[in-house]
């Protein structure tokens, strides 16, 4: 795709972890997927499936603004990270919410692959910073989590982490490690 990978996400928020201590400002870290895009790799073949993913990446990259770096940490999983947001937290997450619902409008628009017009679509997690987290894995984690939940309720918009979402899933895998 041409964009920065995980390490690179990763070392970028732990940059930005020390900026926030040394300047009062906010940042966001926000994770996002496509929807469905398995059955892209199972019905047109993997190489359509990377042509798709260069796709949405040139689409990404040409909305970026200062302060925003985009990276695929995984397959058809993105980060970005949103710097330099002002005021306070409720501002700084409205500002976040905005410019990430811009990359999944970008996501949504169509595109022809072999022949066939594809209607992706995407969910996102978002995580504020600082927060009570100051490890960028686990700060990706945390907006992976919100990804998830996105994605779960079949919405192709922005949730926020919270930790009783880290704790319902933490209680339904230890569910399922008691059923087994």
């Amino acid at each position: 795709t041409g964009l920065p990978n995980r390490r690179f996400i990763l070392d970028q928020v732990q940059q930005e972890l020390a900026e926030v201590e040394r300047h009062p400002r906010r940042a966001a870290l926000a994770a996002f997927n496509l929807n469905a895009f398995q059955s892209i790799n199972d019905s047109l073949g993997m190489a359509a499936g990377d042509a798709v993913l260069r796709t949405v990446a040139r689409r990404l990259s040409a909305l970026l603004g200062p302060g925003q770096t985009l990276a695929r940490v995984d397959g058809d999983t993105f980060a970005l990270l949103l710097t330099d947001l002002g005021g306070d937290l409720q501002a700084a997450s409205t500002q976040a919410a905005r410019s990430i619902e811009q990359l999944l409008l970008a996501v949504a628009e169509p595109l022809e692959q072999q022949g066939q017009v594809l209607h992706l679509s995407a969910g996102a997690g978002v995580v504020m910073i600082p927060n009570d987290s100051r490890d960028p894995p686990e700060l990706l984690r945390e907006a992976e989590t919100a990804m998830h939940q996105a994605k779960a309720t079949g919405d192709a918009r922005v949730r926020f982490f919270a930790h009783a979402l880290q704790e319902a899933a933490s209680e339904r895998l230890a569910l399922r490690n008691d059923l087994r």
